[in-house]
């Protein structure tokens, strides 16, 4: 395997449309982190006829409140990879009526068609979505753990993690602050 870094002019246009459904579901994956639930596993198969992508939670810490933010999450990070930057909402209308189509029903059907912490989340953690987006890019899977490493989580301190997941839903950018666990005494 090539440790040459990815870049855009490096990738064909059918690479360019597969990073962006792993775009689409590290957007899912991290949203998912960032609001406490588990993220079990994420897969990008882009030969599926009508699912090129999943994201299923293995547990939800409250059940189904965070649902809409999760389901935007998705089509806003694809969005946001195919406009370069914050999505107009041209586009973001052509990825809910495309690959979006599901999440657009679960948007919907919770009465909150456009969560608006969304797309500021999406901003500030855009570097840890475009490094699982390509960890998804490169091995096809991705799981919490992976998730966890892209927001900088600390492993193995609950208390740590709970502060920096606090921390990413305040608006700091994950990788941007440092968490000192306590002195156990």
């Amino acid at each position: 395997m090539s440790t040459k870094k990815l870049t855009l002019r490096d990738i064909t246009p059918e690479e360019r449309e597969r990073f962006a459904i792993c775009a689409h579901e590290a957007g899912h994956a991290t949203a998912a982190t960032v609001f406490g639930d588990t993220v079990g596993t994420v897969t990008i198969s882009p030969d599926h006829p009508t699912h090129a992508g999943r994201c299923d939670l293995a547990a939800e810490q409250f059940a189904g409140l965070h649902r809409p933010h999760i389901a935007f999450a998705g089509p806003y990070a694809e969005a946001m990879w195919r406009h370069g930057g914050p999505p107009t909402s041209a586009v973001l209308r052509r990825v809910l009526t495309a690959s979006g189509r599901d999440d657009e029903r679960v948007i919907v059907a919770t009465g909150e068609p456009r969560p608006a912490e969304v797309p500021r989340l999406v901003a500030s953690c855009w570097a840890s979505i475009t490094g699982l987006a390509r960890h998804l890019f490169i091995n096809g899977t991705a799981t919490q753990a992976d998730a966890d490493r892209a927001l900088w989580l600390p492993e193995h301190e609950p208390e740590a993690r709970a502060f920096a997941l606090a921390s990413i839903r305040s608006g700091r950018a994950p990788g941007s602050f440092k968490i000192t666990p306590a002195a156990l005494g």
